[in-house]
């Protein structure tokens, strides 16, 4: 997916929960992703498209977050923070790069 949305040279690392052995929201996924790069959440940018899992695991670490609203009903939960941005589709990141 990456590849067709030309995202992937904007990328410096990709994390992939499995791989890592923890799934969202624990905590331990989001800080293998920043690990790297010896990088604070703030200086970091998450992108999912599950608000929990995504945006409110990332959010509450500190990342900037990017939800992928892609049946564009609007942000579902009253109760979990906002994201930092809402997209319809991963290309449409490529407008806020």
């Amino acid at each position: 997916m990456l590849t067709q949305t030309r995202l992937g040279p904007l990328l410096d690392h990709v994390v992939i929960s499995e791989a890592v052995g923890f799934r969202k929201p624990h905590r331990k996924i989001f800080e293998e992703a920043l690990a790297p790069f010896g990088a604070a959440p703030q200086a970091a940018l998450h992108v999912g498209d599950m608000p929990e899992a995504d945006a409110w695991g990332a959010g509450r670490l500190g990342f900037r977050t990017v939800w992928i609203d892609r049946k564009e009903e609007g942000w579902p939960d009253a109760f979990l923070p906002q994201p930092s941005l809402t997209v319809a589709h991963l290309r449409d990141l490529l407008e806020h790069c």
